[in-house]
């Protein structure tokens, strides 16, 4: 209901079409209904139209519920919203090298743990800004999640040589190491985040 801007009572028992934004192809609408009715379940991203007439995106995921006989009782979604990252997608569109939306979306991808799509993302960033501490930090996160640790500790040592003081670098070069099981560097690095 907060998304879209509706009270519950204007959304209970009503079609989906209250809020489909009319950019929406029909396409993916049939394409929903036809893999949940045969017992699958979606995943998409759809655009929907608020109470207000702006729009808003959501990662949906949508699923069966079946009876004991196996016959389908109702249907769950689950939605989370994705206009932050959509917009920068739009920004991207127009002006693809626009840094600030390329550091934005990369790191919205992070915070999403969806590594695979930020890690070009942030390394598109380095090449346009290649001294942004932040973005050699992100991409270290990124690479870290990803198990490629020996680029990770290369990427956070790049932040720090930019900012000496950047305490997260520190801290997540630290984290490499306990991993590793590489204590005493470990500790080292865990030292020089708190000063």
């Amino acid at each position: 209901c907060e998304m879209s801007g509706y009270t519950k009572a204007e959304l209970i028992g009503k079609p989906h079409n209250i809020v489909r934004d009319p950019d929406m192809s029909s396409g993916v609408f049939a394409d929903l209904w036809h893999t949940i009715s045969s017992e699958k379940i979606w995943k998409g991203e759809v655009k929907n139209r608020k109470k207000d007439g702006s729009h808003y995106w959501v990662n949906s995921i949508v699923k069966s519920i079946l009876d004991i006989d196996g016959e389908v009782i109702e249907y769950i979604g689950l939605r989370n919203d994705i206009t932050e990252a959509e917009n920068y997608k739009e920004i991207l569109k127009k002006n693809p090298n626009h840094f600030g939306s390329i550091f934005y979306l990369g790191t919205l991808f992070v915070q999403a743990e969806r590594f695979g799509l930020a890690k070009p993302l942030l390394q598109k960033a380095i090449q346009i800004k290649p001294n942004h501490a932040n973005t050699h930090n992100n991409l270290g996160n990124v690479l870290s999640e990803l198990g490629e640790h020996q680029k990770a500790i290369s990427c956070y040592e790049k932040a720090i040589k930019i900012n000496p003081n950047h305490a997260n670098a520190h801290n997540n070069i630290g984290n490499i190491f306990r991993k590793l099981k590489k204590f005493q560097k470990a500790a080292d690095y865990f030292v020089q985040s708190a000063t």
